[in-house]
């Protein structure tokens, strides 16, 4: 680690799984990149990582309505060893081609979590989302979620 204040960047790669019986469906994949500034007087610390977690409103299937508005919240962990601030960013896109190309989507940023209102009308059949937050401090996370969830007809 250098000892003046460095940029680093993290990233880690999820790949769908077949377990048993078990089939994971959606995401197929997740890309997940974090970035902060660190420094030799940060030596040994644990890394101060936010994760995301999404809930929103699908079937069993991971499959949602087709309507023009449909509500991803997004929040964020960051696990007893670091204290995420609140988002000062909050940025969501979507593909509905597989990551071909990206829509902004509208997103209300409430500080400790974010609304994206995802567009499922445009899908043929999967929605692929990218998130971007930022905390009070600094810290970042950029997540991709490859066939996050299916739309329905």
């Amino acid at each position: 680690m250098p000892a003046a204040a460095t940029d680093l960047e993290l990233k880690y790669d999820l790949i769908r799984w077949q377990r048993g019986d078990y089939k994971w469906e959606s995401p197929s994949t997740v890309e997940t990149r974090w970035k902060w500034r660190s420094s030799s007087a940060d030596a040994g610390k644990p890394l101060p990582l936010l994760f995301p977690d999404y809930d929103l409103p699908v079937d069993l299937h991971d499959r949602a309505a087709r309507v023009p508005v449909f509500p991803v919240t997004i929040s964020a962990e960051s696990g007893q060893w670091y204290t995420a601030g609140r988002f000062t960013t909050a940025r969501v896109s979507a593909s509905y081609d597989d990551g071909a190309t990206w829509a902004n989507v509208p997103t209300v940023n409430l500080g400790t979590k974010a609304i994206a209102l995802v567009n499922n009308l445009k899908a043929t059949s999967f929605v692929t989302l990218k998130v971007e937050l930022t905390d009070t401090h600094g810290k970042s996370v950029t997540q991709t979620l490859n066939h996050f969830y299916g739309v329905v007809s």
